[in-house]
């Protein structure tokens, strides 16, 4: 019986920093959302991941617009 597969990605230098990027943007937004999730709970609003997540569409979002000049 085969449990799972065990692949390597054969990327070059420009995907490599697309995945870091991805990857730190990722990073910051989870971190975002724990340390709002948390602020809102002790103020004693408890905030689901669906409104964390249209409180991060509607508010944040447009504060850090899309770098179009790192875009490949």
């Amino acid at each position: 019986m085969q449990l799972g597969f065990k692949t390597k990605l054969k990327i070059n230098p420009i995907q490599q920093q697309l995945f870091a990027q991805h990857a730190g943007y990722s990073r910051w937004v989870y971190n975002w959302a724990l340390a709002a999730i948390e602020d809102f709970y002790k103020s004693g609003v408890k905030l689901s991941y669906r409104d964390a997540r249209k409180f991060y569409t509607n508010t944040v979002k447009p504060e850090y617009p899309k770098d179009e000049s790192n875009v490949i």
